[in-house]
């Protein structure tokens, strides 16, 4: 399957919670808390990444995830 990119995905839909190497699942927030949530729910914590122009809230947001599983 080629890359794919999905937007408008919501945290419900089978493509949000299904693991693919080739699809991106883009999902909208409307607070830091939600987001945090949103990549909290998730089966496979494979790799994070947190992006901001703040690194301060970019700090802030990556502590507020899970430690990553050894």
């Amino acid at each position: 399957m080629k890359p794919t990119v999905f937007a408008n995905v919501t945290r419900e839909m089978r493509i949000a919670r299904k693991k693919s190497r080739t699809v991106l699942s883009i999902l909208t927030y409307k607070t830091e808390a939600e987001a945090i949530e949103i990549a909290n729910d998730t089966e496979f914590g494979l790799i994070a990444y947190v992006s901001s122009a703040d690194p301060e809230r970019a700090t802030r947001v990556a502590r507020n995830s899970p430690p990553a599983a050894s």
